[in-house]
């Protein structure tokens, strides 16, 4: 049985270390909350700005998001430490 053990023992430790690979490159991929922050406040930067390129006036609906984003936006840039003066 020394065989099938030490086949057993391989095939274990070589599935432990492709899950270890796995999990490790998932946990590479998650963003750092400071990252995540940052991602937003870019998503929300680039949202005021395609509103601000709409032409015509702003609708109610708009100018709430705009509202709200800009809000948001000047929390988020104190959260991270960039915040304008």
């Amino acid at each position: 049985m020394g065989i099938m053990d030490s086949i057993v023992k391989g095939a274990t430790n070589g599935l432990g270390q492709a899950i270890g690979g796995v999990i490790a490159k998932v946990v590479q991929w998650i963003p750092s909350k400071k990252e995540a922050k940052q991602n937003e406040l870019n998503k929300l930067i680039r949202e005021n700005e395609a509103i601000q390129r709409k032409p015509g006036e702003l609708s109610l609906i708009d100018s709430g998001i705009y509202t709200r984003n800009a809000d948001r936006i000047k929390q988020l840039r104190q959260e991270i430490g960039t915040i304008d003066n």
